[in-house]
């Protein structure tokens, strides 16, 4: 039986709108509704951040670090860094311990100099996340470390989503489950005192199928997103 021979399969913004709704059981019928459903795209993109680390959001990022510059400030695409390491101009990584801001602040002397060994950050300012170091570098080094980036946003409708090929389930059924509520059933009186009824929309119970089937495919896929590597304890005795 032959087969594809391909790899490469997709869907564009446009083309996960179109499933989403019709796993709804609607349709896409005006140019608002497909920007509402973008929007709700990148809100649940920007949701997963808060659902803990994705390791397809992690990035090596290597940041020049000057003699007497105390702190640096990281792009606005990253949400924080997870580990790091001074790097010298002989390429000799010294482990940097992430410490908090309310450690930074009890230094007595902040401009003690010297290769980094600790690193704070205080995040979301307006330009971006500023990482304060201690000591100052004495000397030009590099902090090497893991950065967590926000998805790209969704951009055009002809764009693919930033995210694996893994996610695409989820992140089809959790836009449909969106849509769904944007559009539930309404109910209208009966006629000469009747029954109401619902129209339109989508049902209590088909948003319930959907959520249930979204937290689903959302599970696997972050059960899949993680380290293969074995991790062995050794009591200290």
């Amino acid at each position: 039986m032959a087969s594809s021979g391909t790899f490469t399969f997709s869907l564009d913004i446009h083309e996960i709108i179109e499933e989403a709704y019709e796993l709804t059981g609607l349709e896409v019928k005006s140019g608002y509704q497909l920007k509402s459903a973008r929007r709700a795209l990148d809100l649940m993109l920007t949701g997963w951040i808060n659902e803990g680390i994705n390791l397809w959001t992690i990035n090596q990022l290597e940041t020049t670090l000057t003699s007497g510059t105390a702190s640096y400030v990281l792009s606005a695409k990253y949400v924080d860094l997870l580990d790091a390491v001074t790097r010298d101009s002989n390429n000799i990584d010294s482990t940097a311990n992430r410490i908090t801001l309310s450690e930074y602040l009890s230094y007595p002397d902040k401009t003690t100099s010297g290769k980094p060994t600790q690193y704070a950050i205080e995040r979301n300012t307006d330009e971006g996340d500023r990482v304060y170091l201690y000591p100052v570098p004495d000397d030009t080094y590099t902090l090497v470390s893991w950065a967590m980036n926000y998805p790209e946003d969704t951009g055009n409708y002809t764009d693919n989503p930033d995210i694996p090929r893994r996610f695409l389930p989820p992140l089809v059924n959790g836009l449909a489950y969106n849509i769904a509520l944007k559009n539930p059933t309404r109910m209208t009186p009966g006629e000469q005192g009747g029954q109401p009824t619902h129209v339109g929309g989508v049902s209590a119970g088909h948003r319930k199928e959907l959520l249930d089937q979204y937290m689903y495919s959302l599970k696997l896929a972050k059960d899949e997103d993680r380290e293969r590597a074995s991790l062995h304890l050794v009591p200290s005795v």
